[in-house]
């Protein structure tokens, strides 16, 4: 009788056991998946104030260029961050 009570006992819990497993691994890839998605979206946006502080970097106003050189440096940080979040990626 015991017996039966643990068979029983262990096939509840690898059910559960297996059902958890999945569910990790959807919300996983879930996760992957809006990451991908906000990466993408991110470097759709920084793009073009790139290419903006690039051409500010040739203005004759030395101000200006000095201006344009911290925007620059600070997209190609935010456009690094991004690119050490690759999914899979360990920093």
């Amino acid at each position: 009788m015991l017996t039966l009570v643990l068979l029983a006992l262990f096939a509840v819990l690898a059910a559960w056991l297996a059902r958890t497993t999945r569910l990790a691994r959807t919300e996983a890839t879930a996760r992957r998946t809006a990451l991908i998605g906000l990466r993408h979206d991110l470097r759709g946006a920084l793009a073009p104030a790139m290419l903006q502080a690039e051409r500010l970097e040739a203005h004759g106003d030395a101000e200006i260029r000095r201006a344009a050189a911290a925007i620059t440096a600070a997209l190609e940080r935010a456009s690094l961050l991004i690119r050490e979040t690759e999914p899979g990626k360990e920093r």
